[in-house]
């Protein structure tokens, strides 16, 4: 079954809920859970932002060198 829902989202509400999910992630590891389904959430709205944030991408590539 592949059940997608859309929502729009602007750059300030990806952020929070990239944080969200951090929490989420700390609490987790915390408590010897497995954060394997939240990393995947985190990635895909990390790519989010750096469409949305021109400066987060330009940011990554400095880093990168």
């Amino acid at each position: 079954m592949n059940d997608k829902i859309k929502i729009e989202l602007d750059k300030y509400e990806v952020g929070i809920v990239l944080n969200a999910l951090m929490e989420y992630r700390n609490k987790s590891i915390e408590q010897e859970i497995s954060t394997d389904a939240i990393d995947d959430l985190m990635i895909k709205f990390h790519k989010i932002y750096e469409r949305v944030c021109p400066l987060i991408k330009s940011m990554k590539k400095e880093y990168a060198r």
